[in-house]
């Protein structure tokens, strides 16, 4: 196959899974209920969180589509420093909202939601969008090991301290973000990711 064949490839394979990813998230819309006994049919606040090596306006296109459908979009910044701290971060978020909540989760955002869901009886719907989702028992890093992939050698490793805290961030070689991680952008818009 040529490298243009591949890349066409890819691009398909991408518009799939938006296009499963835009029907799996219209179907919750559709069937999430009311929390609380709320009877008013009020649409569910969306809850949108993003994954790792990114920010929340990965989800612009998506926030513009449930938005003009009339729902109320939240996505929050994934502060992305622990799986606990991350959870702990975006259940605050939830404890602010009134009504029904669909929360959705990218990529790494999917083991957040699935954790900051815990006791939260407005979160309706769980959407996995190309996301994480660890077994009992399972990390990231586990399955990072269980499934290998050049993202592993993509990445760098930055000291940060934080409130007291210190800890390491991952971020993106700049050089390799287009190949690794944003292959189905054209070039000019995957190194606007490196930029952020």
């Amino acid at each position: 196959m040529t490298p243009l064949a591949i890349f066409g490839a890819r691009h398909r394979i991408l518009r799939a899974h938006v296009t499963v990813a835009g029907c799996a998230l219209a179907l919750c819309m559709a069937s999430a209920a009311p929390a609380d006994g709320d009877t008013s049919g009020a649409k569910p606040t969306v809850v949108l969180v993003h994954g790792a090596f990114v920010d929340g306006s990965s989800w612009d296109g998506v926030i513009a589509r449930l938005e003009r459908s009339g729902y109320t979009v939240i996505a929050p910044a994934n502060p992305l420093r622990g799986l606990y701290h991350d959870s702990t971060h975006i259940a605050s978020v939830l404890d602010g909202i009134k009504g029904p909540v669909v929360l959705v989760g990218h990529s790494y955002g999917g083991a957040v939601i699935s954790s900051a869901a815990a006791d939260k009886p407005q979160v309706t719907s769980l959407v996995y969008v190309s996301a994480l989702m660890p077994d009992v028992g399972e990390s990231g890093i586990s399955l990072a090991a269980r499934f290998p992939s050049e993202l592993g050698t993509a990445t760098r490793s930055v000291p940060y301290r934080e409130n007291g805290r210190s800890g390491t961030g991952l971020y993106l070689k700049h050089d390799k973000i287009h190949q690794v991680f944003a292959a189905d952008l054209p070039g000019s818009e995957a190194n606007l990711l490196g930029v952020r």
